[in-house]
């Protein structure tokens, strides 16, 4: 399910100083964010496979990284 749900839709955003576009994905739920955050690096890397030269695409937080090194404390 994908919605358009801001406070304001006019912002600027950057990355390491060039203009870029900045979103959020959530999970629902009783999904597993684990698996969400997965298939999102894996959509990801075959989109950009279609980018124009150049162009990347960073993750500025990925929860993935907390929950793994929570659940090895376990």
């Amino acid at each position: 399910k994908v919605e358009l749900d801001a406070f304001s839709y006019s912002s600027k955003s950057r990355s390491k100083g060039y203009p870029s576009i900045s979103f959020g994905v959530f999970q629902t739920p009783g999904s597993n964010a684990q698996e969400i955050i997965e298939k999102l690096y894996d959509k990801l890397d075959e989109l950009q496979e279609d980018f124009p030269p150049g162009m990347e695409y960073i993750i500025n937080y990925d929860t993935n990284k907390f929950l793994t090194a929570s659940m090895n404390k376990v």
